[in-house]
């Protein structure tokens, strides 16, 4: 069962500590994985769509917040990448 916090604040954590783009994809990819809240086939599928997307790099990391976690995992993802930018 994926804990709500926790996984916010390890998106929080990717965003914080990189520069944007797929910087924060190996800290995604290491904390996802080792939860078991991912599986290898949802990074190549999120990244897949946040390139075939018009817009910002960091897109993907919406998608992969959905493939894991559905809306709630989208909007948690998008909250925590937005927010160190305010």
């Amino acid at each position: 069962m994926i804990n709500p916090f926790i996984y916010f604040l390890l998106f929080l954590k990717a965003s914080l500590f990189s520069t944007g783009g797929f910087s924060n994809l190996p800290s995604l990819h290491q904390d996802l994985l080792t939860n078991g809240w991912a599986k290898e086939s949802y990074f190549g599928q999120s990244i897949a769509i946040g390139q075939i997307s018009p817009g910002p790099n960091g897109l993907w990391v919406i998608c992969l917040g959905y493939l894991t976690y559905g809306y709630a995992g989208a909007s948690l993802a998008l909250i925590a990448i937005t927010l160190p930018a305010l």
